[in-house]
């Protein structure tokens, strides 16, 4: 999966700055296009790529798709929630949805799984920024519309001081999975 990331960000003229492999599971890449910023990491795991960037903190996160490391995941979330006092982004596929409209196809979303990533939206302080493009982030790929899934799994959050310094940022989201660009002026 690394060297997919690295080959993607070649194509695209980003430079891969932070990779963390997770083997057969794939892993997390930032890649950032502007010289003008710094970027430090000061927490790389599994799950999460927290840096800090010369205005503003930032998270990418990528993890596992089962509950139990979704709500380990939210709760390293809540942690870090609590020191920040700086803007803060947070972004990448949380492999959950925030309500119906965000899934088509297969069984109904359980209601007690969105409620709970929700519930860690609300208690970080953080706002759903949006998208436009692509609706769906992830999909099974089935031909057949009977059995055909798509959802909403990935996210750019953000927190009131990161929101009052780029008013105007925006999410566009395409058909791949793992490609989400946010703008911010």
């Amino acid at each position: 999966m690394i060297k997919s990331y690295r080959r993607l960000a070649s194509q695209m003229s980003y430079k891969p700055l932070l990779l963390v492999d997770v083997g057969y599971y794939g892993g997390i890449a930032l890649f950032w296009r502007s010289i003008e910023v710094t970027i430090e990491p000061f927490i790389l795991t599994e799950q999460e790529i927290y840096t800090t960037i010369k205005v503003s903190s930032t998270t990418n996160k990528w993890n596992f798709s089962t509950y139990t490391y979704r709500k380990t995941l939210w709760e390293s979330l809540r942690n870090v929630a609590t020191k920040i006092t700086s803007p803060w982004l947070v972004y990448g596929d949380f492999n959950e949805v925030t309500n119906a409209s965000e899934k088509l196809g297969g069984k109904p979303i359980n209601n007690t799984k969105c409620s709970s990533f929700i519930r860690c939206l609300d208690d970080m302080n953080m706002i759903d920024l949006g998208f436009t493009g692509q609706k769906y982030t992830r999909t099974n790929k089935h031909k057949n519309n009977k059995t055909l899934i798509m959802e909403r799994l990935d996210h750019f959050l953000s927190n009131h001081d990161c929101l009052s310094l780029f008013p105007e940022s925006n999410v566009r989201s395409s058909r791949a999975h793992t490609l989400i660009t946010a703008l911010f002026s």
